[in-house]
């Protein structure tokens, strides 16, 4: 499962589960504390440190991006966290706490860890859709026919996206400059419902983008079968097919590029967040 759909909001998995996590955090150490008459204030502090401290930490990581952007650090909606940095904040955030106030955090933090990391592999297990490239002949914007499996063998992001679509425009440059980095990665731009005249009057404002890569897709149904429910989403393919990753959403630059480069170096996949 990629996403979790609350109403008309969509939340990446990843998201929903280290939030969920939180929640028990901060739940379990305020009924501990009116159990014993403490103060869990600890839990609130431990969970903001761990969302500033996972930011502040893919922010260092990717410290040249954000130098040339410094207002794009503050971007949290388009993703970029680096959770062991997080947690790092959190436990010691924790421990300070535990130092001055004499309570004890272990139990809440022992259980938001567990339902961050057991949880979603829980449901991964669960899950046995199987994600892949589509299938059959896809028309491109400049007329001619795609199909993925009589591409030769490379790293594949494919985006779905509409001209409508607010996240879409702003993450697109992103997906154009990736596309400029990385020339062994072929990035493809599945159009969601909308014309070829609607997306080449965009795009004539947009000369960035590869037109010859944009696929149109105007029942929907691609997007539909491939488990896109919300716009923008972004699949990411290794070179043998396999499918790596899914980001539900706006992606920043740096997170594209860490993905890309998941799927471009396969000793790097399972290492990755």
């Amino acid at each position: 499962m990629d996403g979790i759909q609350l109403g008309p909001i969509v939340i990446s998995a990843p998201r929903f589960y280290a939030l969920l996590g939180l929640v028990v955090l901060v739940l379990l150490a305020e009924l501990l504390a009116r159990r014993n008459r403490t103060d869990a204030a600890w839990a609130w502090n431990a969970a903001f440190a761990v969302i500033i401290g996972a930011r502040l930490g893919f922010v260092v990581e990717n410290l040249g991006f954000y130098l040339a952007d410094p207002i794009g650090i503050i971007r949290i909606w388009q993703g970029g966290f680096s959770p062991w940095w997080g947690v790092a904040a959190g436990a010691l955030t924790a421990v300070w706490a535990s130092y001055r106030t004499r309570i004890n955090p272990i139990a809440p933090a022992v259980a938001a860890l567990a339902v961050w990391l057991v949880v979603p592999a829980t449901v991964a297990r669960l899950d046995d859709r199987v994600i892949t490239l589509p299938e059959g002949a896809h028309q491109r914007l400049t007329g001619q026919a795609l199909e993925f499996e009589a591409q030769p063998g490379a790293p594949v992001v494919l985006n779905v996206w509409a001209t409508w679509c607010g996240p879409c425009q702003r993450e697109l440059p992103h997906l154009a400059q990736a596309a400029l980095d990385w020339p062994d990665v072929e990035i493809y731009y599945l159009n969601q419902g909308e014309s070829a005249e609607r997306i080449n009057s965009y795009l004539d404002d947009h000369p960035d983008l590869e037109r010859d890569n944009v696929l149109l897709d105007p029942g929907q149904r691609t997007g539909r079968s491939m488990g896109s429910f919300g716009l923008p989403t972004t699949f990411f393919f290794a070179a043998d097919g396999s499918h790596v990753h899914t980001q539900i959403g706006e992606i920043s630059g740096p997170a594209l590029n860490r993905q890309i480069e998941r799927i471009a170096t396969p000793g790097l996949r399972s290492d990755a967040p």
